[in-house]
């Protein structure tokens, strides 16, 4: 009797599996597809970092911007004139007082000094204002011209001198920025032409409100983005230990 056992177990096993061969180039090929899953996976968590960091960083300048970002408009302005008479050869001094006593712009003077009320200066985070303070001295007669030579003294003590020769008006002081300062001024006018100097010392104060419409915008863009840093740091670090850890225990 014919035994037919070797024969049905070699069709069993090929109809069922799979040679050795064919089995280590699947497996290959698996471990192929593992490892490029796994640089993609590597190389897109890099670029999500760089993107999140540039955001974090767009979102910290777009709020500095907002933060300093400044408008300013003309509120009020108020001017005066003195007549003046300087003979030849000779000085004469004129005080100006600047003084904020009330909310109002006025312009008065008496036979010593020139009164000038500016508004109450306030300054908070997102709005202030600010005065400037012209002295000008212009002749009465336009072809006449001047040889002077002025000298103002500031409230706060400091002098400075400027000569002006050949012209019918010249600038006296002027303070720059919107950030006059509150008290007496001292204006010597020293005439050094042959001629009388007979004109016009004109007082002139401009009023600039300053204000910062976006400013609370950009603070909490300022504390989002600081947040978001640190928050992004955190998760960087306790990603690196655990990508230490790994290998750590894949050295064991």
């Amino acid at each position: 009797m014919l035994n037919f056992r070797y024969p049905r177990q070699i069709s069993v096993r090929s109809a069922s599996g799979v040679s050795r061969k064919e089995q280590g180039g699947t497996s290959e090929s698996k471990k192929s597809r593992r490892t490029f899953l796994s640089k993609v996976s590597r190389s897109t968590g890099i670029l999500l970092n760089i993107y999140t960091f540039f955001l974090i960083g767009a979102l910290l300048f777009a709020s500095m911007y907002f933060i300093n970002f400044t408008t300013s408009s003309p509120f009020g302005s108020i001017e005066g004139s003195l007549p003046i008479l300087v003979p030849a050869n000779e000085t004469r001094v004129e005080k100006f007082m600047l003084s904020n006593n009330n909310s109002t712009l006025e312009f008065y003077n008496d036979s010593n000094t020139c009164y000038i009320n500016a508004p109450r200066l306030y300054r908070n985070d997102t709005d202030w204002n600010g005065i400037n303070f012209y002295v000008d001295v212009e002749t009465q007669d336009l072809n006449q011209t001047m040889n002077i030579t002025t000298t103002t003294v500031y409230p706060d003590g400091h002098n400075e001198t400027s000569s002006d020769e050949g012209v019918p008006n010249a600038g006296v002081f002027g303070a720059s920025g919107f950030n006059a300062s509150l008290g007496l001024y001292s204006v010597e006018i020293r005439n050094s032409a042959e001629t009388d100097l007979n004109g016009t010392l004109t007082a002139k104060l401009f009023e600039q409100v300053f204000e910062k419409p976006y400013y609370y915008y950009g603070l909490t863009g300022l504390y989002m983005s600081v947040a978001g840093l640190i928050i992004a740091v955190i998760y960087l670090i306790l990603k690196g230990l655990g990508f230490s850890r790994m290998c750590f225990e894949r050295a064991r």
